[in-house]
Parts: structure tokens; C-alpha cells; sequence
């Protein structure tokens, strides 16, 4: 698993001691106190309807494919901090 086979090394299993650093420091504003509050919102709508979602759908003999409602928060949590992250500074600073 190391790795995953990709030629570039990501955060989590870069070896390099300064690469490793160089690629932490990317995401250091991102994953700062003052950064995940203002993000906590969106996770907090996104994680509840998800929940109330599988409450609903999750109670029958069939059961649900979770693989596929997990990619779907996934998705609706990056939307949701996207559209945030635009609506505050405009498209052209976030691309």
C-alpha cells in the first residue's frame, strides 16, 4: 500500500523528510483551527442529511450500498466548500 503505486509520493506516504514538509505546508492554511471552523458548517449539513439519509433508506431487508453514499458525501462536502470558498472570494482567486 505504500505509496499506491503512483510515481509521486502523496502527503501521507512521502518518505523525503523535506518533501514530505513542502507538501504538508501546501495544506497548512486549510487544515488550520481558524480554517476547519469556518468549514465546519457545510461538514455539519452535509453529515446530517447523510445520516438522515441512511435512517430512511437503511431501514429495509435489501440494505444500501454504502460505498456509494460515502462518494456522494464526499461529493456534496467538496461542493459544498467549494461554493463557499467562491462565494466569499470569487472563481478567479480559487482556480
Amino acid at each position: 500500500m505504500f505509496g499506491s503505486g503512483f510515481k509521486i509520493q502523496s502527503m501521507g506516504t512521502e518518505r523525503n523528510p523535506v518533501l514530505a514538509h513542502q507538501k504538508r505546508a501546501l495544506f497548512s492554511s486549510a487544515l488550520s483551527a481558524r480554517a476547519l471552523a469556518q468549514q465546519e458548517p457545510v461538514m455539519h449539513k452535509n453529515i446530517n442529511l447523510f445520516v438522515e439519509k441512511l435512517g430512511n433508506l437503511g431501514n429495509t431487508d435489501q440494505g444500501i450500498d454504502m460505498a456509494k453514499w460515502f462518494i456522494y458525501l464526499e461529493f456534496d462536502i467538496v461542493v459544498g466548500l467549494l461554493v463557499a470558498c467562491t462565494s466569499k472570494k470569487g472563481l478567479n482567486q480559487v482556480v
